[in-house]
């Protein structure tokens, strides 16, 4: 293998790294699939102790890349905001508590640095995106000078206008009308380096070709580089950090500036639920399974470790019953029935009970879901009578 051959291996291998991108474990990703359909994509690598996963974006071209939902890292209720509620603190006597509540009035200016949002200058959490936490700000500040009277109204309306499919289509809409030279010349620089380059040197030299070669890739990454920038900024307005720091790195790296795309397409779904991004993506029957779960999971919670009464149990159950009702009241407007999704899964032969939450199916008729912390499974209704031991 020449010396050449070896270096276009490595660079092979830089872009493929360059596809993966790591997302947040509890993100939920939308990939294109062969044939246009919208997934969702669990990744194949996991880091654990960073709380990351690694998805794969699709290698070739039409360069397609990842719409990220990320979990919002916080519960929030008419009395106060309560960050990152699956956080908790074992107490002396075995109990578990949590001890990161804030009420309202006790709350100082919400502001924000970088991704991180604070309360005066106590951190409340760390969101993906800048956009993201000057979002979450603002929402929070609007709530700490209403009356707690008009804070459930706000708070009830701040989780319909994530499910507002309608908005998720204009934006989706913006993204392609913006980025549209960018994919177009994404995808060209993929083939100039790694179809063309190769063809011209094998036929005519690297001696006798490279500056031109160099100078039409370096004009090419100038160009990706700028037309990012511009659709970045109209998209993001607010994430300035990120999009130097993109830049400059698309200015450097020819496998970084094929990927361009991937950096503006991933937040597109950041500030939305995606159950309202799968209905806009994907087709209706994924959508359906996916309204399904969302509701299992929301309308049977897993056990909460946070202890009853306290102002974190109130702030993190009245959170989730909002969730709850924004969820039913979308899947009500698309033309499914909410209480049909919820309704048992079709019985296994010699199977007696199910998990409401994850559908797992039992032989016992009686007991818990081990795969839900100790969720009451329930009892199919054409099951058949045990025998009497």
């Amino acid at each position: 293998m020449s010396d050449l051959e070896a270096l276009y291996l490595i660079l092979a291998a830089i872009y493929l790294i360059q596809c993966i991108i790591w997302v947040p474990e509890d993100s939920i990703c939308f990939r294109r699939k062969l044939g246009g359909a919208w997934r969702v994509s669990t990744g194949w690598l996991h880091i654990g102790a960073w709380g990351l996963r690694g998805v794969l974006a699709g290698p070739l071209p039409p360069l397609d890349g990842l719409v990220v939902c990320d979990r919002v890292p916080f519960a929030v209720s008419p009395l106060g905001v309560l960050p990152s509620p699956r956080t908790s603190l074992r107490s002396a006597g075995g109990a578990i508590a949590t001890a990161n509540f804030l009420n309202f009035a006790e709350m100082e200016k919400v502001h924000t640095r970088g991704k991180e949002v604070f309360s005066g200058s106590k951190p409340l959490f760390k969101v993906p995106t800048a956009g993201m936490a000057q979002h979450a700000a603002e929402m929070l500040e609007k709530l700490r000078g209403n009356k707690e009277a008009k804070r459930a109204a706000a708070i009830e309306a701040e989780f319909a206008r994530t499910l507002d499919s309608e908005a998720i289509r204009v934006r989706l809409d913006d993204w392609r009308g913006r980025t549209a030279l960018l994919r177009w010349h994404c995808n060209v620089l993929f083939v100039y380096l790694f179809v063309l380059v190769p063809f011209v040197i094998m036929i005519r030299g690297l001696e006798a070709t490279w500056i031109w070669l160099l100078g039409l890739l370096l004009a090419q990454m100038a160009v990706i580089s700028w037309l990012f920038r511009r659709a970045h900024r109209a998209l993001f307005p607010e994430d300035k950090e990120a999009r130097w720091t993109a830049t400059l790195t698309i200015l450097l790296s020819p496998p970084v500036a094929i990927r361009a795309n991937d950096i503006v397409l991933r937040d597109l779904g950041s500030l939305f639920h995606p159950l309202a991004v799968a209905q806009v993506l994907c087709s209706e029957k994924f959508f359906l399974a996916m309204a399904s779960r969302t509701l299992r999971e929301l309308r049977f919670p897993l056990p909460s470790a946070i202890l009853p009464g306290t102002p974190e149990h109130v702030a993190e159950a009245w959170d989730r019953e909002a969730r709850y009702r924004a969820v039913e009241r979308f899947v009500a407007a698309t033309g499914a029935q909410p209480q049909e999704l919820l309704a048992p899964p079709a019985r296994e032969p010699q199977c007696l009970s199910y998990c409401p939450r994850c559908w797992n199916q039992y032989r016992f008729a009686e007991g818990t879901c081990p795969d839900c912390g100790g969720i009451e499974v329930q009892r199919f209704e054409d099951a058949p009578t045990p025998p009497t031991p």
